[in-house]
């Protein structure tokens, strides 16, 4: 009886599965002992630990292990499949440059083909002509003038004679007297006029004068004017024209100038 209580209060000290231990509470130091107390003393078998060792591991092995979940047998979807890793785009190769191809020879002697004109070229054709030159003014005016018929002052009676009288005449008919200007200066550069016609006239050009008076500045204050005709006013015009664009100098009083007229470039051989 008292081994069987015993084995049991061992049981219930034994550990059980999945359940948790209640907590162990210590006794308090027992008392000391009073004196002339009686102890209850117990005497076990010698066996009886090893017995109740054994049937604690019988016990163990007896009780209900925790039950496992039961499987699952439903389909599970199959897992999703990786995306394709794009392709690397292929490296685009530099464009080499076209060889230069030799320019074909063109056919010399096309069949069918007229020669070409020297100037002119299939595609153009031939070269577009310049417009006439402007007529010169001179040329136009000088084809239909003829001769005014004045003579040379250089011919008359005596040498220069024909000139001092037609200076006297000049300046009375510019309101001067002659007799308070100094002796015309002949001496200064000729104007040179060009014929500009190839044919000849009937009656040749001759030598002209033109005569201008300048201040002590040499700024003209009369002329430049015809003194002597060339026999074709368009040759005298033009010669005032030069006479107009020249320079004088300065001098202390006024003077005059008396400039000769010389017509160049007149055919040779006419008459």
């Amino acid at each position: 009886m008292v081994a069987s209580a015993t084995l049991h209060g061992l049981l219930l000290f034994l550990p059980w599965p999945f359940v948790k231990e209640a907590p162990v509470l210590i006794d308090p130091p027992p008392s000391a002992p009073e004196e002339n107390a009686v102890l209850d003393v117990t005497i076990l078998p010698s066996d009886f630990l090893s017995s109740a060792i054994e049937e604690e591991s019988v016990v163990e092995e007896e009780l209900p292990t925790a039950e496992e979940p039961p499987p699952d047998f439903t389909e599970q979807p199959p897992p999703p499949e990786p995306e394709p890793e794009p392709e690397p785009e292929p490296e685009l190769e530099p464009e080499s440059e076209p060889e230069p191809q030799p320019n074909p020879e063109p056919d010399t002697n096309p069949i069918g083909e007229l020669p070409e004109e020297p100037g002119t070229s299939p595609s153009t054709g031939p070269p577009p002509t310049a417009p006439p030159p402007d007529p010169d003014p001179l040329s136009v005016a000088l084809e239909s003038s003829t001769h005014n018929g004045s003579t040379s002052l250089d011919s008359g009676n005596g040498a220069g004679y024909g000139k001092i009288a037609a200076l006297i005449q000049w300046f009375a008919e510019n309101g001067l007297n002659y007799a308070d200007y100094p002796e015309p200066d002949e001496a200064t550069p000729p104007i040179a006029v060009n014929y500009p016609l190839d044919e000849c006239k009937d009656t040749a050009p001759v030598s002209g004068y033109i005569i201008v008076i300048v201040d002590a500045a040499g700024a003209p204050t009369e002329g430049p004017d015809v003194f002597g005709s060339t026999g074709y006013d368009p040759l005298d015009n033009q010669a005032k024209a030069i006479a107009a664009a020249r320079n004088f100098p300065g001098e202390a009083e006024n003077k005059v100038y008396l400039l000769e007229v010389n017509v160049v470039g007149y055919p040779n051989g006419c008459p």
